[in-house]
Formats: structure tokens, C-alpha cells, sequence
């Protein structure tokens, strides 16, 4: 659970960023003191790759704020099909989720039993093995 706020963190601080540049951008463009005409076309870049950001990873993970403050999670146990390169997600059922990267307790093959959230799908609590019920 700590992760996920550790998450949103960081996601709201990149939020932040690209926000600051592009009014940066903006206000150099209205101040007429850009130097080449490509730079023009920077804050227009810059809002639609914010745009983009807060569709596919801002707005699942803060509709999901609720759900992990009262518990309202999504259970399910399948077989883990692969296991990304720096262990920050795996795909389990075709389906991608994102997991604590010091949580190294799975292999891919393994049987496991998942608790998750359902918007952002970030693993809260995941079992192998024995501790499978």
C-alpha cells in the first residue's frame, strides 16, 4: 500500500514538470524571445504528451485513491506469464499489472492469488505457493 502512494507521488511530481515546462515554453513564445521556429511547436507538444500522461496513468491511479484507502480491492489467482525485465510488473492472464519491485517472491509459471486495484492495476498483495488459500 505504501508503494502505490509512493507512486502517486512521483506521478504527480512528473505531473508537475511537465505542466512548469510547458507554461515556461508558453511564456517564451509569448514574449517573443524563442530563437528558432521549431520552438515554436514545443508547448503544443508538450500539452498533447500531458494530455496523453494524465488519460493513461494519471486518472486510473488517482480514481483508485478511494479504493485502496477502504480496502475495495479485486482478487484473483492465475498463472504468472511473464515477469518484466526490472520486476515492476507481470502479466498475469493477459492482463498487465504493476507490483512492488521488492516484492520478489514470484517466478514466471508460478500459481499465484492477487489482490489488486481495480482502475491503475497495481498489485497490493500477491501470494505464492503455500500461502495460497
Amino acid at each position: 500500500m505504501t508503494y502505490f502512494f509512493i507512486c502517486i507521488t512521483i506521478i504527480s511530481l512528473i505531473l508537475i514538470i511537465l505542466i512548469s515546462l510547458m507554461l515556461v515554453f508558453l511564456r517564451r513564445n509569448y514574449k517573443r524571445k524563442t530563437r528558432y521556429a521549431v520552438s515554436y511547436f514545443i508547448p503544443v507538444i508538450t500539452a498533447i504528451v500531458t494530455m496523453i500522461y494524465i488519460y493513461q496513468i494519471v486518472f486510473p491511479i488517482y480514481s483508485d485513491i478511494l479504493n485502496v484507502i477502504n480496502h475495495n480491492y479485486i482478487t484473483t489467482t492465475a498463472v504468472v506469464d511473464e515477469v518484466s525485465e526490472h520486476r515492476l510488473s507481470i502479466v498475469v492472464g493477459n492482463n498487465l499489472y504493476y507490483v512492488n519491485p521488492y516484492d520478489n517472491t514470484y517466478q514466471k509459471g508460478d500459481v499465484v492469488k492477487i489482490k489488486y486495484t481495480p482502475q491503475s492495476n497495481f498489485i497490493i498483495q500477491i501470494m505464492t505457493g503455500d500461502n495460497i488459500e
